[in-house]
Parts: C-alpha cells; sequence; structure tokens
C-alpha cells in the first residue's frame, strides 16, 4: 500500500493483524485501519488520530490497546467493536519513558528508555478499560537501553542492548531478577527481539553481528499453556453485534494449533459459529463469519488438549467464559449447588447450571447418602436421565463438573425415587379451597402453577400434588394399582399455620385418616393396600379456621399389580413364549440383578429384562444375558387336573447352566440342565415329564440357578395318561424306581448323561451308545437324570429305593 514511509521511527512502526483488519501503529501520525478480507488487495478503511504517538499496537478481541514509543510516555485503549470505527477508551500518561510494550493476562509491561540509567522497568493493570492503574516498577540494574520484552508462563524477558534479563513476575506486585544471558557477541550487538521457546529463548539482532538460540532454564518445558485473559470478559454484557473474541495465553501459541475444535464461541449450548482465527505471539482472536445474534448469551470454549505451545504443550484445562450480546445473560454458578431433580416411571432425571471452566459433568449414584457412589454417566450437556433403576428403591446421586486436570468441583447429594407417581394420570374430577388443585407443586396462590417445590418438614418432593382446604381429588384407577403411597403434611409455605384431616377412599370407602394435623406436625406415609380398586379419591377437609390450610401429597405414587401380558392368563397346555411375562415391574413379576437396561435391545417392551431378537426356527424373540437369581413370572391357566410334560427350547455356551420352574412357590421340576448347544443362538429342545398340576390359575416363575443361558419359549404338551412311565419318544429309562444294581439308559446312538441330586449337584456323568447302566453307587433318594442324543434332550425324575 502507498502512503507509508518504511524508516525506523517516522511512519509505519508495528502493526497487528486481527483477521481480516490489519491495525498499523503510524508513528506520531496516530494508526491506521486497513481491511485485508482479500488479502491480495487490502484496502484502507480509517485513520485515527491519537493522543500520543504511536508504537506498539494490540488488538484482542473488542479492544484495541496502544502505547508511546522511543522515549514517548503512555498508554491508550479503544474500542473495536466495530473495527472500522475505533473508539477511545481511556488514555493514560503517567508512565516511565518507554521504548515498547507488551500486553499479556491484562497487564501491559513496558520497556524503559530515557530514564534514569535506562533502567526503570514497569507494569500495568489492564484489566478495567477505564481504569488503567501501575502495579509497580523494577530497576534492572542495565545501563543499556531496554528494547522489546516477551512473556512466557510467570516469566517476563526483557531484551536490552547487551543482554537479555529473565524477570520472575509470579507475584505481580513483587517482580524478582533470576537470571540474565547474552548471545557473547561484543560490539555492534542487540539483545532486543527475545521470543521464548520452551526452555530456549531465541535473541534478534538487527544490527547484523548475529542473532541466536540460548538456554534460560536447564529442564524441558511441561508446563501447558493456559488463557489468562478474555475479551470479552467474563460475564460482560451488552456487547456488539460485530464483537470479535480475543484471548491470550501464558505461552506463545503454535498457529495451526488453533482451529473451530480448539477455540469454540457458540451460543451456550450451541453449535460453534464459523469465522477466522489469527494471532501474534501469546495472543489469539476469532473473528465471526455472520453478526452476532440480538440478546444471545454466548460461551467461549478451549478445550483442554487442543491448543499447543512451541514446546509441544496443550491446553492442560478447558476454560471456559460467556457474554451477552443483551442486557443479561444467562450466566452458570460456580456449580457447588444441589442439583434439580425429577423423578418418574422407572427414570430418574438430574438437571444442573453451567460450572465455568467445566468441559464435562460426572453423575455419580449411590444407595445411600454417605456410602460408596458409582459412576453412571459422563456428559458435556446440563441434564442425564438415569433409566437404570429401579421403581420404589431410593437413590442418591452427584454432579461433579471436570477438566482436564480433574474434577473442579461436587454438587451436594440429592436423593430421588422412581415410581409411577399419580400425577402421570389425569385426575377424573378436582375441587380445591383456594385456587386450583397444583400438579407436582405446592398450592401457592390463587393461580395456576404458582405453587413452589412441595416441601415437607425439610424434604422436597418433585412429584405429588399441592392443595387446600377443602380438597378433593379423584382418579380412576381400573383395578390396576396394588398399593397407593404417599407422603402429607401441611406444607412447609404454610409456616406453623393450619390444621387439616387426610382421608383416601377407595370406591367410596374411607381406607386411610390421617388424623388431624397442623403446620408443626411430622409428616405422615401413607401406605394402603388398593388391589382392584376403581376410583381413588384423595380428601382432605379443614378444621375450624382453614387459613393457609396449605396441604400437600408428596411423592403421591400407585404401585402397579402384577397382570399377564396380553390381558388373559397363558393356557396350559399350549406355548408359553419367555418374553411374555406378567407386567408389574421389577419385584413383582420379575427380577433383575443388575439395573443396567436391556442388553437384548429388542424394542418389545420397556423394563430391564434382557430381551433380544431370536435366531431360532420359531418365535421372534428369546430372554438372554441371564444372571443366577433372576426370575420371570407368569400369570397362567390349567385347563386340566394331570401329569404333563414340557418342551422348553434353549441355547447355551459352556456347561453348568441350570434352572427350575415353580407354580405358586412349589418347585414342580427341579433342576434342569441346560447342555451346552455350542452357541447363544444354537438352539435345542429339553424336555421334563411328570410335572403334576392343578387345574385353575396359577402363577408360574422360571427361577434361573446358574449365569447366562437363552431362553426362547416353554410348551406345556397335553396331560400324559397312554404313554408308559418309562419310555418319551426313542429314550427309554428303566427300572424306574430302582436298586443297588442301577438303571439302564436306552437310547438310539450315542447319547450323553448326567445325574445329579435335587440340588443340582452333579453326581455323574458319562457317554454311552444304545444302552448305559447308570446309578450303582447312588444312595436311596430322588435323583434327575438329563440325557441328551442326536434328535433330543429329557430329563426325567428317577428314584432310588
Amino acid at each position: 500500500m502507498s502512503g507509508y514511509a518504511h524508516d525506523d521511527y517516522g511512519s509505519a512502526w508495528q502493526l497487528f493483524w486481527q483477521a481480516p483488519y490489519i491495525f498499523i501503529a503510524n508513528g506520531s501520525k496516530g494508526f491506521d485501519v486497513v481491511d485485508a478480507t482479500d488479502i491480495n488487495n487490502p484496502v484502507f478503511v480509517k485513520h485515527v488520530n491519537t493522543p500520543r504517538q504511536v508504537g506498539p499496537i494490540f488488538a484482542i478481541g473488542n479492544l484495541l490497546y496502544t502505547s508511546a514509543h522511543d522515549f514517548g510516555r503512555g498508554i491508550t485503549i479503544y474500542d473495536i467493536s466495530n473495527p472500522r470505527d475505533p473508539k477511545l477508551l481511556n488514555s493514560y500518561s503517567n508512565t516511565e519513558n518507554m521504548y515498547a510494550s507488551m500486553v499479556n493476562g491484562n497487564k501491559l509491561v513496558i520497556s524503559a528508555r530515557g530514564n534514569a540509567n535506562n533502567a526503570v522497568f514497569g507494569t500495568y493493570d489492564l484489566s478495567d478499560p477505564l481504569s488503567i492503574k501501575k502495579i509497580t516498577t523494577l530497576n534492572i540494574g542495565n545501563s543499556g537501553e531496554q528494547l522489546y520484552n516477551s512473556t512466557q508462563d510467570q516469566f517476563i524477558f526483557q531484551g536490552c542492548q547487551s543482554e537479555v534479563v529473565k524477570i520472575d513476575a509470579s507475584n505481580p506486585a513483587q517482580l524478582k531478577i533470576i537470571g540474565r544471558g547474552s548471545l557473547g557477541i561484543f560490539g555492534d550487538s542487540d539483545h532486543g527481539q527475545v521470543t521464548p521457546f520452551g526452555n530456549l529463548i531465541f535473541v534478534g539482532n538487527d544490527h547484523g553481528s548475529g542473532s541466536g538460540f540460548w538456554v534460560h532454564q536447564r529442564e524441558p518445558d511441561t508446563k501447558a499453556p493456559e488463557v489468562n485473559m478474555v475479551v470479552p470478559k467474563a460475564n460482560d454484557v451488552n456487547r456488539a453485534l460485530t464483537s470479535r473474541v480475543g484471548v491470550t495465553f501464558t505461552d506463545n501459541i503454535i498457529l495451526e494449533s488453533v482451529n473451530k475444535n480448539t477455540f469454540i464461541v457458540r451460543p451456550l449450548g450451541g453449535a460453534a459459529l464459523s469465522g477466522k482465527y489469527s494471532h501474534q505471539f501469546s495472543m489469539v482472536n476469532f473473528s465471526p463469519d455472520q453478526p452476532l445474534l440480538p440478546n444471545t448469551t454466548y460461551e467461549i470454549v478451549i478445550p483442554s488438549g487442543g491448543i499447543k505451545d512451541y514446546a509441544g504443550n496443550t491446553t492442560s484445562k478447558t476454560f471456559t467464559s460467556y457474554f451477552s450480546t443483551g442486557p443479561n445473560g444467562n450466566f452458570p454458578s460456580d456449580g457447588t449447588e444441589q442439583p434439580r431433580i425429577f423423578e418418574d416411571d422407572k427414570k430418574i432425571t438430574l438437571n444442573w447450571n453451567r460450572t465455568s471452566n467445566a468441559s464435562t459433568y460426572t453423575i455419580k449414584r449411590g444407595t445411600s447418602p454417605t456410602g460408596t457412589f458409582q459412576t453412571i454417566g459422563t456428559t458435556s450437556q446440563l441434564s442425564f436421565s438415569d433409566t437404570l433403576v429401579e421403581n420404589d428403591k431410593t437413590y442418591y446421586y452427584s454432579v461433579t463438573a471436570n477438566n482436564n486436570l480433574g474434577e473442579i468441583v461436587t454438587s451436594s447429594v440429592i436423593k430421588g425415587m422412581p415410581s409411577f407417581y399419580i400425577t402421570k394420570l389425569n385426575w377424573i374430577s378436582s375441587s380445591n379451597g383456594w385456587g386450583p388443585a397444583e400438579i407436582d407443586q405446592s398450592n401457592g396462590k390463587t393461580a395456576s402453577n404458582d405453587g413452589g417445590v412441595i416441601t415437607l418438614n425439610g424434604i422436597k418432593y418433585s412429584r405429588g400434588l399441592g392443595v387446600h382446604a377443602e380438597s378433593s381429588i379423584s382418579y380412576n384407577l381400573d383395578g390396576k394399582y396394588e398399593r397407593f403411597l404417599s407422603d402429607v403434611g401441611l406444607d412447609d409455605e404454610a409456616g406453623s399455620a393450619g390444621s387439616v384431616i387426610f382421608t383416601v377412599l377407595l370406591d367410596g370407602k374411607q381406607v386411610y385418616n390421617s388424623g388431624l394435623m397442623n403446620g408443626s406436625s411430622d409428616t405422615k406415609s401413607i401406605d394402603i393396600n388398593i388391589a382392584g380398586g376403581n376410583v381413588l379419591t384423595l380428601n382432605v377437609s379443614p378444621d375450624g379456621n382453614n387459613e393457609l390450610d396449605h396441604a400437600s401429597w408428596g411423592g403421591a405414587r400407585l404401585r402397579p399389580s402384577q397382570t399377564p401380558f396380553n390381558q388373559t392368563a397363558h393356557l396350559i397346555p399350549g406355548r408359553i413364549e419367555a418374553e411374555e411375562y406378567d407386567f408389574g415391574g421389577e419385584g413383582i413379576a420379575y427380577h433383575e440383578a443388575n439395573a443396567n437396561g436391556n442388553e437384548g435391545k429388542a424394542n418389545l417392551r420397556i423394563d430391564e429384562v434382557d430381551i433380544e431378537a431370536t435366531g431360532d426356527v420359531d418365535g421372534k424373540y428369546n430372554i438372554g444375558y441371564i444372571l443366577q437369581g433372576e426370575w420371570l413370572e407368569y400369570t397362567v391357566n390349567v385347563t386340566s387336573t394331570g401329569v404333563y410334560k414340557l418342551d422348553m427350547r434353549v441355547a447355551a455356551e459352556g456347561d453348568g447352566k441350570m434352572f427350575h420352574i415353580e407354580f405358586d412357590g412349589r418347585d414342580v421340576t427341579g433342576p434342569i440342565s441346560v447342555p451346552n448347544t455350542g452357541g447363544w443362538q444354537i438352539w435345542k429342545t429339553i424336555t421334563v415329564d411328570e410335572i403334576s398340576l392343578t387345574e385353575g390359575n396359577h402363577v408360574m416363575r422360571i427361577a434361573f440357578d446358574a449365569n447366562y443361558m437363552n431362553i426362547n419359549y416353554l410348551e406345556f404338551n397335553g396331560i400324559v395318561t397312554g404313554i408308559p412311565e418309562n419310555k418319551f419318544r426313542d429314550i427309554l429309562i428303566y427300572p424306574n424306581p430302582f436298586g443297588n444294581n442301577g438303571f439302564v439308559v436306552s437310547a438310539e446312538g450315542d447319547f450323553y448323561y448326567r445325574l445329579s441330586d435335587v440340588s443340582g449337584y452333579i453326581l455323574e456323568t458319562g457317554n454311552g451308545n444304545q444302552y448305559q447302566t447308570v446309578g450303582k453307587e447312588l444312595k436311596p433318594g430322588v435323583y434327575i437324570i438329563s440325557i441328551e442324543n442326536k434328535s433330543e434332550v429329557i430329563v426325567r425324575k428317577i428314584v432310588k429305593e
């Protein structure tokens, strides 16, 4: 560009590149703004006259810092929110004579020139651009000229004519010289341009007599670069829509490490903005491609492990800051408060506020407030839903904010209990003595949704009903629920006032009465049987003066009854698909040993039982991922009393897999061995006969006595009447009962047998072909024999007399 004289001091002395603008310090003529959007065709925008000569110039975000040079004095700061029209913010004159300066970490460091012995070195606080303050000065004891300086970590490097001085600024108010060094060049040397590179420093000598590197510390530099200044400053408001974002680091950084993944500017919780990055020394700027949105909160995130310094160290912790283009900002707290909780059917949802400098949040869960807490999830969001929970079981949670260095802060513990809360249902009628009855909040005032958190004697509830006597609310249950549970009392918002009586009616008949309760009464807990009931009515009656009768049903919930999968009992004889166990939930219709969701991933049911798509020739699903102690229950209807045989379709890898079947709590099969079928989707039919069942409705339980086996279905095959006692298909077992000579197993071809006692303990195994005598050494008693050949598996009870 024309118009610039390139002499040493009189014209263009220093410039700063903040894409897409260049700010040119034009000596005694002020500074110029150049638009370099087209880098090959820069366009002059504006000349700005300044209160003093301008040499050093630094653009960081919306602020432009300038200072005098070559014997001049003073500092000026401009608002460049609109970079095409800078506005003067502050002109500060009370400085030492200076040659140059450097900005880093809200501080400006000047190099002295023309002071007594050229030795007075000064630092200034720029954290408030409208109020510049001197921090301290230091006589570095060098009569030669001070030239340029730079910073790294807690150190300042001051370049002089004949040497470089290293200064410890870890205490900004008490600077300390910790070293000196030179290139070893005598005569016309210059040590003015100083740039740290890890544990080395580069000294640029513009007198032509030699430049070079030398060591300023013996150990490698392993200290990570960290953000120590941000513009706009934290929680700033009313920022211009043309704002850019600038930061300074504790070290000079490598520009190639700066990108949209390592320097993120975005609406709070939104997508990263696109834009241009530029840097000089330890300063990095981001210029959005599009204007910012009005009345919007933005977050600035420098993730850990991204931006590098010249020694290859990456940022070790995530830096986060916020600003707003509106008069207010949705700025986060420090994260130490208790999370907010919402309890639901088989789910607990936690919400919390953003913590400054946090990149992720770890959610921990325990079963007691002081017991062991286990990590159950990590997220970068401000919400987490825990679906690996059992209804009507109490859990305790905490949320820990983290960055790359580890945990920043942990919240206080909050309690939650998943359940089927009554407010999931729509009431069929509601009346209330003061304003409307409130769902999941206290009664509040006269309007709807004006209540607070339901609180009874200091205990908060995320779910429940807030009412005012006289109150009556009714729900249609359709006979689906077994119990009603709730805590009741005068809500804490009423103070010591109020006096009420809680009653519960089932189909018009009173089943609970709390007695008189007032503001000082202890909370009472309800747990009543409502099995088979259709209409549940919750009443609150006043006692005399009903002023402030703010009554709360805290955590009001229902426990479902056990009902058949298809609303009709499974028929016996007939097939029962394993996945068609009863409704009712954990501990009622089934038991899962862990709470990690459906590991089988099938979408048939929404609970903890592990259901997967089957590879068998019949059926769509099977039960898998089974653990010892788990069980499934089925409502069945036995059409006729008699002795049945049962075929079961199973698959497994490995030996020792066992289960048994109970009817109304009675073991009707003894231990059933599952053979090693050679794969989780390689299926075989095993058979148990001589199962005596009585006519009528029963609850059948499949109880698993070992880990890991798959089951597709069970099929009860008619009443066993015309089949010889010791014959089933092509396998014979005789005699039964047997004596000291044992019994004979007869089967077509090769077969494998396993003999065990009724507890499942294996006593004898072996192989046979056509015939095999078994059990000679057994003592009198009842035993289980399992026999497998190429076509079938049978399980039989056998008795030694």
